[in-house]
């Protein structure tokens, strides 16, 4: 049986991860990418790309970074990354599409 080669996103994960409903639209649900990719594929790009843009600088509270793909022939996405630290509760990064209104 082939070894699959383990890609680490594990750094990213010490918070966890939600992804404003556009995001989740036009990242997973686009029905473009659904005849090129499987929805596991693109998500799990889109949590890569998540790790790659936090772990650049885990310190910042805000990242800005574009999504590509092969797939895409309109180009990147623009998303932000946001974290977010709740006066109670428990610190987490928000995924959004760059300039779209979310609650912080």
């Amino acid at each position: 049986m082939p070894r699959m080669k383990k890609q680490r996103v594990d750094q990213a994960m010490e918070y966890g991860i939600a992804i404003t409903a556009q995001v989740w639209d036009q990242v997973l649900l686009d029905p473009a990418d659904r005849r090129r990719s499987t929805y596991e594929s693109r998500l799990m790009g889109l949590f890569q790309a998540v790790a790659r843009a936090h772990n650049q600088n885990p310190q910042a509270r805000q990242v800005d970074f574009d999504l590509s793909s092969s797939e895409q022939k309109e180009g990147a996405l623009a998303l932000t990354l946001t974290r977010i630290d709740p006066p109670q509760g428990v610190a987490y990064l928000l995924l959004s599409l760059q300039g779209e209104p979310v609650e912080k």
